[in-house]
């Protein structure tokens, strides 16, 4: 690489994490349907202590946290779905995909063999309209929303 060593930073940050409001119980209701774990792409310099922080305060509800760097591939690589897919004894198409980002999440999770996804639209993003019309995709402005629709399709008492 040609970058003089002088433009990297001095100091790395290391992360941290925080949940948002709603989050634990959406988790809880989540967890009580099927197994939920965790995947991020976060940096192998940052991973461990925003990973460990995510586990101090969503731990109880998750069945496991992976990182890219873990797997060794970036989500939603098919990688890393096969590998958590396997750990849990599971298809790959029974895994849901909860998350933000139209092309790098819901299209490569559909892509990738899921059979559904939920696009949790935090950010308030145009979502566009072959993945609006997609029956695959549910698209809510929040994760308590995603824990609602996922208990709906499932049959799950209100």
């Amino acid at each position: 690489m040609l970058i003089n060593p002088s433009d990297w930073p001095q100091i790395w940050p290391t992360g941290g994490f925080t949940a948002c409001p709603g989050t634990l119980a959406a988790l809880g209701r989540l967890a009580a349907l099927a197994p939920m774990v965790a995947l991020s792409n976060v940096s192998c310099v940052a991973g461990p202590a925003r990973m460990g922080a995510l586990l101090d305060q969503c731990g109880q509800h998750l069945a496991g946290i992976y990182t890219s760097y873990q797997l060794r591939a970036r989500k939603p690589q098919l990688q890393c779905c096969t590998t958590i897919a396997a750990e849990h004894q599971m298809p790959v198409s029974d895994i849901v995909h909860l998350r933000g980002r139209v092309p790098e999440d819901i299209r490569r999770a559909l892509a990738a063999g899921r059979r559904a996804a939920v696009l949790v639209n935090t950010r308030d993003i145009d979502v566009p309209g072959d993945v609006d019309r997609d029956p695959r995709v549910a698209v809510v402005p929040d994760l308590t929303d995603a824990a609602e629709h996922l208990a709906e399709l499932a049959g799950a008492p209100a």
